[in-house]
């Protein structure tokens, strides 16, 4: 599957997608959840799981026409909603795979979610994907994210939730 598949059915799911971050940690959630193809390679940095490709993709999708980015008022920072073209729309119609995603309630669900909730989420699931597990889980998270410390067992709460409502049989 292509990044005008997977971005193209991500925005249908859903509609909008508010920030850059919040984009990234969405993808990162899905792939994670094998709700979408790994196709994009995801590092951490930051503010958690980062995909320099996905990065560019959106920004090259911008500039060919095929999803809008517009700025909103966030207060103090600089933000963008996303939303699929109808040039987007017919090429994913045109590639044969016009179906929507699977698990499109978790998709919408998570899209509900801050941008600091899935940051928590999306870091604690890339921990966990690189052996870290119980208390060295914590450790690390509250070691790379101090200010998001007082929500972890909340997070990891939310992760093992979804984890166990995608893939049955992990968690």
């Amino acid at each position: 599957m292509n990044s005008i598949l997977i971005i193209g059915q991500l925005l249908d799911a859903v509609g909008a997608v508010e920030g850059r971050k919040k984009f990234q940690k969405l993808v990162h959630i899905l792939q994670y959840l094998k709700l979408i193809p790994s196709h994009f390679k995801f590092g951490y940095l930051h503010y958690g799981p980062y995909s320099e490709g996905l990065d560019v993709e959106l920004r090259t999708f911008g500039e060919e026409g095929l999803i809008q980015e517009e700025q909103i008022e966030t207060g103090p920072y600089k933000a963008y909603r996303f939303t699929a073209k109808e040039k987007l729309t017919n090429l994913v119609k045109k590639l044969g795979d016009s179906k929507p995603l699977s698990h499109a309630e978790v998709v919408k669900e998570l899209n509900g979610k801050s941008s600091l909730e899935l940051e928590a989420i999306s870091t604690i699931l890339y921990l966990r994907s690189s052996g870290k597990d119980g208390k060295a889980l914590k450790d690390t998270f509250c070691e790379l994210k101090p200010k998001l410390a007082k929500d972890f067992e909340q997070r990891l709460k939310a992760a093992r939730e979804l984890e166990k409502r995608v893939l049955p049989k992990a968690a």
